[in-house]
C-alpha cells in the first residue's frame, strides 16, 4: 500500500506545479520549501546534545490552535526541549505570529521517501506530535524505523472518514498502529479508532485541546473592547468566516434587524478577507468602514474586517454571532470561539463536520437557521428579551468551561513517557 501511496504522490507532483502557476497560495508553498532542508540544518547545528527536539506538525492555523496550549506547557515544564513547528499550508506558515513561542518554524517537506529520509537525518527529533487528522505515510514510517516515538493529539476519526473505506483502511491501520499514544477527542472518535486498531491500550480520550486555547482567549480579551468606544453599550452582531453562500441569508436578516433595532451594529468578517466582497457589502450596508482604517473616535454603523487573525478576539466585543460555512460544502467554521465569549450563535444547516456545533445546538447555546426569516426571528427575540439572552449566553459559556483540561492530561502523559 505504501508503494501505491508513493506512486500517487509522484503522479500528483506535476499537477501541483501546474496549479501553482494559477494559484499564488500554492506557489508560495512550493517556493517556501525550496531551501527548507538547508535552513533546518543550519538551525540544528546550534542545538547542543543537552537539548531535545520535538517536532510538532500542523496542517494549517486551525491545527496550530490545537497544538498551542500544549506547546506552551512544554515550554513551561522543560527548559531543555526545543520545539520545531512545521506547517503544510501556506495560510498557516504565512500567518503564523507566535515566533517567540517556538524555536523553529518551517514548511513540512513534501512526503517523498528520499526527502523525508534527509529531513529526519538533519532534524533528528526525539519525538513527533501530529494534530487531529494530520498523517503523512513516509514521515511516520521512516520515523518509526528510527524508533522515534510519535503522538497524535486531538485525534478525530469521523464515521464517514475515507480512512475507514475498504480501499484505504489497510494503509491507515498500519499508520495508526505506529503511534505510541493517541489522544482522542470523543467517544465517537474512540469507537471509530477501534475499526483501525486491534489494541486500544494506547488510545486515551482526553478531549480537544482547542477548548484550552479558546479559554486562554477568554482570559486575554474578555475585559477588552476592540470595537469603537461609541459601541460599548450597544448590541453588536458579528458575522464570522462568511462564505458567498452565507450572504443571501445573513445580509437581508441584518437589514431587517437594523431597521427594528436602530442601535444595532454589524461586524462582517469574510472567510477570505482579500476576496471578501466589500463592494457587495456596501450595497447592503452603505455606512460600513474597513477595520484596518478604523480610527479611535470613528463611529460607523458597521465594520468590514479586512484583516487576518482578529475574528476570535472580536467575538468578545460582540453580542450575537453567526458562524459561516453552514450553507456551502466547505464545512462550518469554529463555533467554540463565539461560545467561549458567551455569544448565542447561529449556524447554517450543513454543520455535520462540527461536533461542537451539534452539542451547542442540543444544549440550547446555538441555533440552526435555514433561511433569512429564521435568523431574523430568533435573533430579534433574543435582542428583545435580555433574560432569555442571558440564559443562552450562560449555556454557551458553560459548554466550554466543562470541556477544559485536555492539554494538562496530555502533558502529564508526555512527562511519564519521559518525552519532556
Amino acid at each position: 500500500m505504501l508503494f501505491i501511496y508513493n506512486i500517487l504522490l509522484l503522479l500528483a507532483a506535476p499537477g501541483l506545479y501546474i496549479a501553482g502557476l494559477f494559484s499564488p497560495k500554492i506557489w508560495q508553498g512550493i517556493v517556501g520549501r525550496k531551501n527548507v532542508l538547508r535552513d533546518i540544518a543550519r538551525w540544528r547545528e546550534t542545538i547542543t546534545d543537552q537539548h531535545t527536539v520535538i517536532l510538532i506538525n500542523c496542517a494549517s492555523l486551525g491545527e496550530y490552535e490545537q497544538a498551542k496550549p500544549l506547546i506552551e506547557k512544554i515550554r513551561k515544564h522543560s527548559a531543555k526541549t526545543r520545539v520545531a513547528l512545521s506547517f503544510v499550508s501556506p495560510s498557516g506558515f504565512m500567518n503564523f505570529k507566535d515566533r517567540d513561542l517556538v524555536d523553529l518554524v518551517f514548511y513540512l517537506p513534501f512526503d517523498l521517501p528520499w526527502t523525508i529520509r534527509r529531513f529526519l537525518d538533519i532534524l533528528r527529533p526525539s519525538a513527533i506530535i501530529n494534530t487531529s487528522y494530520d498523517m503523512w505515510g513516509n514521515l511516520m514510517i521512516q520515523a518509526d524505523r528510527r524508533q522515534i516515538p510519535q503522538y497524535l493529539i486531538s485525534a478525530r476519526v469521523k464515521t464517514s472518514s475515507s480512512k475507514l473505506q475498504f480501499y484505504t483502511i489497510r494503509f491507515y491501520r498500519k499508520l495508526y498502529k505506529i503511534y505510541k499514544r493517541i489522544f482522542a477527542v470523543s467517544m465517537e472518535d474512540y469507537n471509530n479508532l477501534r475499526k483501525l486498531l486491534s489494541n486500544m491500550e494506547n488510545v486515551i480520550i482526553t478531549g480537544d485541546t482547542r477548548y484550552d486555547r479558546v479559554e486562554e482567549r477568554h482570559r486575554k480579551f474578555n475585559n477588552k473592547h476592540l470595537l469603537p468606544v461609541a459601541w460599548k453599550d450597544k448590541p453588536v452582531f458579528i458575522l464570522g468566516s462568511l462564505h458567498r453562500e452565507d450572504l443571501q441569508v445573513v445580509f437581508p436578516a441584518m437589514q431587517k434587524l437594523e431597521n427594528k433595532y436602530p442601535d444595532l451594529h454589524v461586524v462582517i468578517v469574510p472567510h477570505e478577507p482579500v476576496n471578501g466582497n466589500y463592494e457587495e457589502t456596501c450595497q447592503y450596508f452603505p455606512d460600513t468602514v474597513l477595520y484596518s482604517q478604523l480610527m479611535p473616535k470613528t463611529n460607523p454603523k458597521n465594520i468590514f474586517v479586512d484583516t487576518i487573525g482578529d475574528l476570535a478576539s472580536l467575538y468578545f466585543s460582540s453580542s450575537l454571532a453567526y458562524v459561516g460555512g453552514g450553507f456551502g460544502r466547505t464545512g462550518l467554521h469554529n463555533v467554540m470561539e463565539p461560545a467561549v465569549a458567551g455569544l448565542p450563535t447561529f449556524v447554517g444547516p450543513h454543520n455535520q463536520n462540527s461536533l461542537e456545533a451539534q452539542a451547542l445546538i442540543r444544549e440550547g447555546g446555538a441555533f440552526i437557521v435555514r433561511n433569512s426569516d429564521e435568523l431574523y426571528g430568533i435573533a430579534s427575540s433574543l435582542l428583545a428579551d435580555p433574560d432569555q439572552y442571558s440564559k443562552i449566553s450562560q449555556i454557551a459559556r458553560a459548554y466550554i468551561t466543562r470541556s477544559l483540561g485536555a492539554s494538562d492530561k496530555i502533558i502529564t502523559i508526555l512527562k511519564n513517557d519521559q518525552i519532556i
